[in-house]
C-alpha cells in the first residue's frame, strides 16, 4: 500500500501506519545523488548498523536497483573509482585503496594505490581511467616503458 500510495515517502508511511519499517527493506543497492554513494534499501537502526548494513532508507520504486554495491557504483557513477565508490559505500567506511600501482605522470614513477604517507603509496586513486597494475614493473613497462628500469627503481624508493 506505501509503495503504491505513497511512493516519496514510504518510510513515513510505514511508520505512520505502525508498522515495522526495519523488517521491510529489500537491502538491494541504489544511488544517492546527493553523496554520489551507493545505499541499502533499509531502515536505519542499531540493528542494521551491526548487520553492517548502510541503510539509505527503503529505495522508491522508480529506483534503479542492484546486488551488490559494485555494480551500483561502476553502473551509475562510473566517473568514479568503482574501489573508491565501493569503499565509501560499504561499513566500516574505509579507503585503504587496493594495494596495486597506478603511474603517477607528475612524479614520473609508479605509486601504490594507497593512502599517502604509507610505503610507496601515491594515494588513492580515484579517477576510474586509472589503470592498476599488480607490482610496480608491469606499471612502468606499459606506462613509462621509455625510462626501462629506472622506472622501477624509482618506483620502489621511499
Amino acid at each position: 500500500c506505501c509503495k503504491k500510495h505513497f511512493d516519496w515517502d514510504i518510510t513515513g508511511c510505514i511508520v505512520g501506519s505502525g508498522g515495522a519499517a526495519s523488517n521491510s527493506g529489500t537491502n538491494v543497492w541504489y544511488i544517492d545523488w546527493e553523496s554520489f554513494r551507493c545505499m541499502q534499501s533499509c531502515i536505519a537502526s542499531s540493528e542494521s548498523e551491526a548487520q553492517g548494513l548502510n541503510c539509505g532508507g527503503l529505495a522508491a520504486p522508480h529506483f534503479k536497483t542492484f546486488s551488490t554495491a559494485e555494480i551500483c557504483c561502476s553502473t551509475m557513477v562510473p566517473w568514479i573509482s568503482t574501489s573508491l565508490c565501493t569503499a565509501e559505500s560499504v561499513p566500516p567506511f574505509v579507503v585503504e585503496g587496493t594495494g596495486k600501482f597506478y603511474v603517477s605522470y607528475e612524479n614520473i614513477k609508479c605509486v601504490k594505490d594507497c593512502p599517502v604517507g604509507g610505503d610507496l603509496c601515491g594515494g588513492i586513486a580515484r579517477e576510474p581511467h586509472l589503470t592498476l597494475y599488480e607490482d610496480a614493473s608491469t606499471c612502468c613497462a606499459q606506462k613509462l616503458w621509455w625510462l626501462g628500469n629506472d622506472c622501477v627503481s624509482k618506483s620502489l624508493e621511499e
